[in-house]
């Protein structure tokens, strides 16, 4: 079967690649999958000159991996990552999917969608304390009720706390400094390629009005909100979530 494209996948903050593994194996049969992996290697100080080191490992990796259809999937963090590239070299991208995503990830004047950015600092500061409770309070709060009753969760913990995943420290306060940095905000007008935004209404890292802000400032964008789904919809609710990216895509390759 011929490839309609390549599908980049764009994991969240202390995640890693096997995140995707639901995806992978449901878009592999149409698209080439790249699960990118960029917590490695990224060193103090996030800025180089006007791309995040995120964005730019992504592009080398985007680069490497020419396709005439690219598409970036990118959740939390690295949907983020996935709108800096969507801004800094459109040309190269046919589509955006952002999943749980904010335009910012904290608060500011006019804009109260985001989490306290004095929460951001004290979870940064437990990290040198205790990492691993950390990161398990995180987990616990990126699903509902529902999902975490259901195991979501403890799945979830399992595959970030795994040694071969695991982000270090450094790493993982290097993270939520570019969290607390970075405000794309006033560029999301300038976002001009098909989007499909996709938010669990029980999202508590990114509450579900950053899903709809991002929704009115990219113009053109599609909305989904899932009931009942906390931050990784794509996660707890594969399924549903893969059929609705299915469908988007197929009607963006009719």
């Amino acid at each position: 079967m011929e490839s309609r494209g390549t599908l980049f996948f764009l994991h969240g903050w202390a995640a890693g690649p096997d995140v995707w593994a639901a995806q992978a194996n449901c878009f592999s049969r149409w698209y080439k999958v790249i699960r990118f992996n960029y917590h490695k290697g990224i060193e103090d100080g996030l800025v180089c000159g006007d791309m995040s080191q995120y964005a730019m490992a992504a592009l080398e990796t985007i680069n490497r991996e020419p396709a005439s259809r690219a598409f970036l999937v990118g959740w939390s963090m690295g949907a983020l990552v996935a709108m800096e590239l969507a801004l800094l070299v459109p040309h190269k991208i046919t589509g955006l999917v952002l999943i749980g995503a904010t335009g910012r990830f904290t608060r500011a004047p006019g804009y109260c969608e985001g989490q306290p950015a004095a929460l951001v600092k004290r979870m940064k500061k437990r990290l040198a304390q205790d990492p691993d409770r950390t990161l398990e309070d995180f987990c616990s709060r990126m699903f509902t009720r529902e999902e975490l009753a259901k195991g979501a969760g403890e799945r979830f913990r399992q595959v970030i706390l795994c040694p071969a995943s695991r982000w270090t420290e450094k790493e993982l306060a290097a993270g939520l400094d570019f969290l607390l940095r970075r405000d794309l905000r006033g560029h999301l007008g300038k976002i001009n390629l098909p989007c499909l935004i996709i938010h669990g209404e029980g999202d508590e890292i990114c509450p579900i009005g950053t899903g709809y802000y991002l929704h009115r400032n990219i113009a053109g964008s599609d909305f989904e909100f899932l009931p009942e789904c906390g931050h990784a919809p794509f996660w707890s609710k594969a399924e549903i979530f893969n059929e609705k990216v299915g469908r988007w895509l197929d009607d963006l390759h009719r």
